[in-house]
């Protein structure tokens, strides 16, 4: 047990003395935009599971940093605010008479701390969790019917991104309260239900 703590301990050293060594030294790009492919799923009492047959996302923001300098030269926390996330999905659902189909549309803001970890200079792997109050709006052009309502959505993800561009993944969950959700195609009752959200969002970011 003393020779795997010390070979940890050892390991744990090495690791710090080489991101120093080779860590940059001024604060990665703070501000990001990302675009990307989103898959997500709908549940409601009542009413067939709602899923994405494709989908898209964009948001626009930036990380405020709550130090000058990093922690051990390579990692920093922070504050990210996304000012504006726009999310659309395409469902399809098979009904007793048809197929019909569902055009989902969210507007965000996000915020919620965040982590940096720069192991080289210019290469920056990010972890987050957000908070994410939302207006979400559900269209079916069946009957030309909309729903809309406050949402409220949680979003954890991470990405790595080297200099200016990179990947990341998240996931998002979350419920919210819609008007006549089950009505479209004559299901459940004429009060307002809990809508439970659940997906991911695979994206390319561009730091600046």
């Amino acid at each position: 047990m003393k020779k795997i703590c010390l070979l940890l301990s050892l390991l744990f050293v090495s690791m710090t003395a080489w991101c120093e060594d080779n860590a940059q030294a001024d604060k990665p790009r703070n501000k990001y935009f990302n675009i990307g492919f989103s898959r997500s799923k709908l549940n409601q009492d009542d009413f067939p599971q709602l899923k994405s047959k494709w989908g898209a996302a964009l948001n626009v923001g930036k990380t405020f940093y709550l130090h000058k300098e990093p922690v051990l030269k390579f990692l920093r926390f922070g504050i990210d605010a996304t000012w504006f996330d726009l999310t659309y999905g395409q469902y399809k659902v098979e009904t007793i008479v048809d197929r019909e189909t569902f055009h989902h549309a969210e507007a965000a803001m996000q915020v919620g701390p965040s982590v940096t970890f720069t192991p080289i200079s210019g290469l920056n792997v990010n972890a987050y969790f957000r908070y994410a109050p939302t207006f979400s709006a559900l269209y079916c052009p069946a009957d030309n019917h909309y729903d809309l309502g406050y949402a409220t959505r949680l979003v954890g993800g991470a990405s790595v991104t080297y200099k200016f561009i990179g990947v990341g993944i998240e996931s998002r969950f979350g419920w919210s309260k819609v008007d006549e959700f089950p009505q479209f195609l004559g299901y459940g009752g004429d009060d307002r239900e809990s809508t439970k959200l659940t997906g991911f969002r695979v994206y390319i970011s561009f730091r600046y």
